[in-house]
C-alpha cells in the first residue's frame, strides 16, 4: 500500500512534469511574467508596509513625547531643539514620500513608476532633512543620557509615558529617536 501510494505520486509528478514539458514559449514566457508580477507586488507591498510602519512609529514619537514635552516645559526649549532635532522636518518628509508611494501602488502596473518617486524624494531636498537629523543623532542621544541620569522628573515622566501607552509598545524615546537614523 506504501508503494501504490509512491508510484502514483510519480505518476502524477511525471504527469505534471510532461504537462510542465507541454507549455508553448507563449504560456511559459506568461508565466514568467505572471511570476514576475506577483514578486514586484510583494517587494512593492513590503516597502510601502515598513514606510507605514516608521509613519506610525514617528506619529507617536511626536504625539507621545515630543508634543507633551514642548506643551508641559518638561525640558527647556534649547534641550528639546537638541533632543529632537529636525524631527518634524523628518516626520513630513516620510509623510509625503509614504503619500507618494500610496498613490503610485494604486495605479496600474505599466504606470508605476516607483523609481520616479525615490529620485524625486532625494531630488527636492529630502536626503539633506535625513542628513541634519544623523548629524544631530550624537549629541541627541548624550543629551538623552544625561537627562536620564541626572532629571529624575525627566526621566519619571519618560518612564510613566512609555508604560502608560499601549502604541508605544513600551519603547522609550531613544527607540523612537533612532529610527530616522
Amino acid at each position: 500500500s506504501d508503494h501504490t501510494n509512491e508510484y502514483t505520486n510519480n505518476d502524477n509528478n511525471n504527469k505534471e512534469k510532461q504537462e510542465e514539458k507541454e507549455l508553448t514559449p507563449q504560456q511559459k514566457e506568461e508565466e514568467e511574467r505572471e511570476r514576475a508580477v506577483r514578486n514586484w507586488k510583494l517587494v512593492i507591498g513590503e516597502i510601502l508596509n515598513t514606510e507605514q510602519d516608521y509613519n506610525n512609529d514617528l506619529n507617536s514619537l511626536i504625539e507621545h513625547y515630543y508634543k507633551p514635552i514642548v506643551e508641559n516645559n518638561i525640558i527647556p526649549p534649547k534641550q528639546i531643539e537638541l533632543l529632537f532635532g529636525n524631527i518634524i522636518d523628518v516626520v513630513n518628509c516620510s509623510r509625503l514620500f509614504c503619500e507618494k508611494l500610496e498613490s503610485t501602488i494604486i495605479k496600474s502596473m505599466d504606470q508605476q513608476d516607483f523609481g520616479k518617486v525615490f529620485i524625486t524624494n532625494i531630488n527636492n531636498g529630502n536626503l539633506n532633512v535625513y542628513v541634519k537629523y544623523c548629524k544631530n543623532q550624537p549629541d541627541s542621544l548624550a543629551l538623552q543620557d544625561e537627562l536620564l541620569a541626572t532629571n529624575k522628573d525627566f526621566r519619571n515622566w519618560i518612564d510613566t509615558t512609555r508604560h502608560n501607552n499601549p502604541s508605544l509598545r513600551k519603547l522609550s524615546i531613544g527607540d523612537f529617536l533612532i529610527k530616522p537614523f
